[in-house]
C-alpha cells in the first residue's frame, strides 16, 4: 500500500485535472493519516474509510463539478480530502468523493455535449454517441458499489447519504439553497436538519423523478439525497470560499460522525416543486 505523501490526495483536483492515473494496482490505494484507508477507483473518484468500519458506519458520496464550470465545490470538495489525508479533518464515515465531469473541467466548459447532470437514471442510453454517456455510467455504477457496502441495519437509520454540490447560473432570491429529489416520502427530518446546519436558507421538493445524479441516488440507491446550490458560477481564483464556510463545516461535521441541530440554527423554508420551465 502506498503512503499518503505518494497518492492522488494531496491535491485531488490537480491530479485529475493532469489526467494522471496510479500506475499500478498496488499504487490505487493506501493509508493517510489516522488509519483513514483511501482507493483511487476512476478518474476523480476517490473511496475514504475510517479506520473503524462497523454496522452503524455511514456512509457519504460528495460529489461536485458535475457541471465543470462550477468551481467553488470542486475546490472544497478536494480541499476536503486533502485535509482528511493529512489528518486535518477527521473521518468517521465511509467517504466516495467524485470530481464529476472532469472533461469539460479541463475544457473550461459547462459540458462538452450533453448537461452530464440529465443523463443520469439511464438517460444516457438514450444518447450513446455524447461524450458525457460513458461518464454518466460510470457514475451510476461507482454509486451503486460504494452503498451496495453501507450499512442497512436498524442500528443505523439514515446510513447513506449523498449531497450533490453545485453552484448556479442564474440569479435567485436566495443564495444557498437545496433541490430534494421526489421520492414518494415526506423530506427526512435528518436532512433538513443537516440543511439548517449548513445556513441552507430553502428547500424545493420535487414532485415528480428527475435525471439528475441525487434523483439516481435517491431512487436507485436509497439515500438521504439533495442537491445543494450554494452561490454563483465563477472561474477558479475568483471564488470567495468564505461565503461557503457554513455548507463546508456542515460537510465535515457530517463525515466527522456529528449529526445534531445546532442551537440556534434556523430550519430552512420549504418549497414544493410544481412545474419546470
Amino acid at each position: 500500500m502506498t503512503s499518503s505523501a505518494d497518492s492522488p490526495l494531496a491535491d485531488f483536483l490537480a491530479y485529475t485535472l493532469a489526467g494522471s492515473r496510479p500506475a499500478t494496482p498496488q499504487a490505487a490505494r493506501g493509508e493517510c493519516a489516522g488509519g483513514v484507508r483511501w482507493q483511487w477507483l476512476d478518474e476523480g473518484v476517490v473511496e475514504l474509510e475510517p479506520a473503524h468500519v462497523d454496522e452503524t458506519t455511514r456512509s457519504v458520496l460528495l460529489s461536485a463539478g458535475v457541471h465543470g464550470d462550477e468551481t467553488a465545490p470542486i475546490e472544497l470538495l478536494s480541499q476536503l480530502v486533502a485535509d482528511i489525508a493529512a489528518g486535518r479533518s477527521p473521518l468517521a464515515c465511509r467517504v466516495l468523493a467524485v470530481l464529476g465531469n472532469a472533461g469539460a473541467r479541463r475544457a473550461g466548459e459547462r459540458y462538452l455535449a450533453d448537461d452530464l447532470n440529465r443523463l443520469f437514471g439511464g438517460r444516457h442510453a438514450r444518447v450513446p454517441a455524447s461524450r458525457e454517456a460513458p461518464r454518466a455510467a460510470a457514475l451510476e455504477a461507482a454509486a451503486q458499489r460504494f452503498f451496495a457496502k453501507a450499512a442497512g441495519s436498524a442500528a443505523a437509520p439514515f446510513a447513506r447519504w449523498h449531497l450533490d454540490i453545485h453552484t448556479a447560473i442564474r440569479a435567485s432570491a436566495f443564495e444557498k439553497f437545496a433541490l430534494l429529489p421526489h421520492t414518494g416520502e415526506p423530506p427526512a427530518r435528518a436532512m433538513l436538519e443537516w440543511l439548517a446546519d449548513a445556513r441552507i436558507a430553502a428547500v424545493l421538493i420535487h414532485t415528480e423523478k428527475g435525471a439528475t445524479l441525487s434523483s439516481f441516488t435517491a431512487e436507485t440507491c436509497g439515500a438521504l439525497a439533495c442537491t445543494l446550490e450554494l452561490g454563483k458560477v465563477r472561474p477558479f481564483g475568483q471564488n470567495d470560499l468564505a461565503r461557503f464556510a457554513g455548507a463546508d463545516a456542515a460537510v465535515r461535521r457530517l463525515v466527522a460522525g456529528e449529526l445534531s441541530l445546532p442551537k440556534g440554527a434556523q430550519m430552512p423554508r420549504i418549497f414544493t416543486v410544481i412545474g419546470q420551465i
